[in-house]
């Protein structure tokens, strides 16, 4: 059994939400050192860049209903390269059927 400072499985719930970008930074590469050490991290964020920079995974949520769920990668790759935030805000027009340019 893994001590508490190394679990298998993390739930992170806008774990950065009104820091400052000092903690932020250092919250990051937490994230990012328990990535490596092999932790699974479900992080719930409103906040686009860190999406980009920390997941694997990307699960864009509207209205209580799951949108997508794809790997960071091949979604972007996808989408011709745009941004993670055009594409969310693609999406998130399409669900409310709004005209998407």
């Amino acid at each position: 059994t893994p001590p508490v400072h190394q679990p298998r499985l993390l739930f992170l719930d806008g774990p950065t939400a009104g820091v400052d970008v000092e903690r932020r930074r250092e919250l990051w590469q937490e994230v990012e050192d328990l990535r490596a050490a092999g932790t699974t991290i479900v992080l719930t964020t409103h906040y686009i860049e860190e999406a980009e920079q920390l997941a694997d995974r990307i699960g864009i949520i509207h209205k209580g209903e799951l949108l997508l769920v794809e790997g960071r990668e091949s979604l972007l790759e996808r989408h011709n390269g745009r941004s993670l935030e055009d594409i969310f805000v693609e999406l998130i027009r399409r669900a409310d059927g709004r005209h998407v340019a």
